[in-house]
Formats: structure tokens, sequence, C-alpha cells
């Protein structure tokens, strides 16, 4: 168990919006995003690489969040946003 103190960084869960186009594909579009909620998280990294992608390097970094307070269904399909700016 995390103790209280430990949980300093303040996180929003977002979600992409999903349209369908004409020809049934469904995509997800992160222009508008959806709240999902705000919590103080823990979080800790676990590792990191770089990747070559076709405009240059991207730095990824792994990590596990920990989120304080009531449930909340996070997946795959969500985005965790630092109040930094990072996600």
């Amino acid at each position: 168990m995390t103790p209280a103190g430990d949980f300093r960084h303040r996180v929003t869960i977002q979600a992409a919006t999903e349209t369908t186009t004409t020809s049934g594909a469904v995509i997800q579009d992160w222009d508008t995003p959806v709240l999902i909620g705000q919590r103080w998280a823990h979080i800790e990294a676990s590792g990191g690489r770089e990747t070559f992608r076709a405009r240059g390097i991207n730095p990824e970094v792994d990590a596990v969040i920990r989120l304080r307070g009531g449930h909340l269904a996070v997946t795959q399909k969500h985005r965790v946003l630092h109040s930094d700016g990072r996600k």
C-alpha cells in the first residue's frame, strides 16, 4: 500500500472522442478529449527507451501510476495528462 503522502502528482484522465466514418471505421480523436476524472497520483518510472520514427528520435518512458480516491475504470483506451502537460 502506498502512503497518502506519496500521492503528490495531480493528473487528469481523458478518453478520446470516437467517431464513425462513412465506411464504418471507428476513429479516435484526441483533439477534443472527454474528461473522465481528476485524481492525485503516485507516478513511478519503470523504464524507458528511444524509438526512431519518421521525424526523429522520440523518447518514451514507461511508468506505473497509482491513483488515489474512489474507483475509476481506467483502461488502455484512456490517457493520463500530468499537471505539467506531459501525457
